[in-house]
């Protein structure tokens, strides 16, 4: 697979003109971002090359990247949401009609009653037992300690803590 690369990079003004592109494969193109940071420190050729060689996530490049801050690669659309995200964005400022709520409703009771959601929700109901047994949640700090530990918000811990009964908590 052949990959597209600026010869001028776009962090210094390069072009999407083809007279500024070359193709190269894959290791040609992380070698290539590799020798530009050796020899010229840049952390955007860094960056490169280290996601072109696998050496680091997708995820904390795009996360590092924006702490030096980059703009965003997709600055025309917008930050990337999931499938319930897109549906509640799209009725926002929207009324919804007796109808719709009486299908959200149904829909909602019939996903609880397959058989396999007590059993998926029993085994997260599990997990965060354990991950949460012997914690003191006796105020907001202690909780956001746990939410930071596990990269969740405050509010799913403590609605964790309160559905499991743990000390410190009073519904």
């Amino acid at each position: 697979m052949k990959h597209k690369h600026h010869i001028i990079p776009k962090y210094e003004e390069g072009s999407d003109d083809p007279s500024n592109l070359v193709e190269l494969t894959l290791i040609q193109h992380a070698m290539w971002h590799y020798a530009e940071w050796l020899r010229k420190g840049n952390w955007q050729d860094n960056l490169a090359w280290r996601g072109l060689a696998s050496i680091t996530t997708k995820e904390a490049i795009v996360r590092e990247s924006a702490s030096m801050g980059a703009r965003s690669p997709r600055p025309n659309r917008g930050p990337m949401i999931n499938g319930n995200d897109k549906r509640r964005k799209a009725m926002l400022g929207k009324t919804k009609t007796k109808e719709m709520k009486k299908n959200s409703s149904l829909a909602a009771k019939r996903r609880w009653e397959r058989d396999d959601s007590r059993a998926h929700f029993a085994k997260y109901e599990e997990i965060w037992k354990n991950r949460l047994n012997g914690r003191d949640f006796s105020n907001r700090q202690a909780c956001s300690i746990v939410a930071k530990e596990y990269n969740v918000s405050y509010q799913t811990v403590r609605n964790w803590a309160i559905r499991l009964e743990l000390k410190g908590l009073s519904g």
